[in-house]
């Protein structure tokens, strides 16, 4: 058995983006609005275990949250996706994010709003075409004001 990596400090993170939707959107089902539709997708099975935990149904009442890898989520959408990217380490080891066709994958699933929760500095740092990649992607989300620092937050 091949081994996997999880992440405590994105799952944290995730389960208060999730409590935050269900936060704004309760009042919504309430008045008989169907449920807000989430995916959270990971590179690591290990990962998306643990999610699973954390994000119960009976949590988020107001959410229908479907979890997967990567892989497996290909070829479906969902309105917000958020992408947990796991890898944090100083070796410079970014995973299976290395690979481009992967992160093709993962981060065009959605449909209105794309959340990437991962440790910037390891992915944008990254030479070549992948940190390429996630730089532009962090200059788009800074430049339209969307990029959060989560890493001074306390979960």
């Amino acid at each position: 058995m091949r081994n996997s990596f999880f992440n405590v400090k994105e799952i944290e993170i995730i389960e208060r983006i999730c409590q935050q939707f269900e936060n704004s959107w309760s009042y919504k089902v309430t008045n008989r609005e169907p449920k807000r539709k989430i995916a959270v997708i990971t590179f690591y099975g290990a990962q998306i275990r643990k999610i699973d935990e954390r994000l119960q149904s009976k949590l988020f009442p107001s959410l229908q949250i479907r979890t997967g890898t990567v892989d497996r989520f290909q070829r479906m959408e969902r309105p917000v996706v958020t992408v947990s990217m796991v890898r944090n380490n100083h070796q410079g080891d970014v995973g299976f994010a290395q690979k481009l066709e992967r992160v093709n994958l993962a981060f065009p699933s959605t449909q209105e709003l794309l959340v990437i929760v991962g440790y910037h500095d390891l992915l944008t740092s990254k030479p070549g075409t992948v940190g390429g990649v996630y730089s532009e992607v962090a200059n788009i989300v800074s430049h339209h004001g969307a990029f959060v620092d989560v890493s001074s937050l306390e979960c």
